[in-house]
């Protein structure tokens, strides 16, 4: 029997664009659901999207996971945040760094936050995660 680790991660967004004037926009609702099979120690991407808002921000979630040997798996990646004057925008306005160790065997919860510090504006976006790494048993 080889074993191999399957890893889920289930993931909700949130996010702001804060408005001078009127009210602040938030995006729609947004979960997601992925799994990946690691058979071997070669990063894989985990999960990765964007989702635009308030025609001024997009946020952009991009992680790999990869198998370590003593059977943990590592999540790394980082969340940007963008805000201009459309959705389209590459004015990039924040980052924050993904990197986290998930034991094998368990169920971690993970939460990762980024807001508008070029600006030092109350534009943010938050990524929360439940990670999942059990093994994987093929016959």
């Amino acid at each position: 029997m080889a074993y191999e680790r399957r890893v889920t991660v289930t993931a909700s967004f949130e996010g702001q664009d804060y408005e001078n004037f009127g009210s602040n926009e938030y995006p729609p609702p947004f979960n997601t659901t992925r799994t990946v099979i690691l058979t071997d120690d070669m990063p894989q991407g985990l999960l990765s999207f964007q989702n635009r808002w308030g025609g001024e921000c997009r946020a952009e979630f991009n992680t790999l996971v990869q198998r370590l040997t003593n059977g943990d798996v590592r999540i790394y990646g980082d969340l940007k945040l963008f805000e201009g004057t459309s959705e389209d925008t590459n004015d990039l306005d924040g980052i924050t760094v993904v990197d986290f160790i998930c034991p094998k065997s368990s169920t971690l919860p993970w939460e990762v936050y980024v807001r508008n510090n070029d600006e030092n504006d109350d534009d943010w976006a938050k990524v929360k995660m439940t990670v999942s790494n059990y093994p994987h048993v093929i016959d």
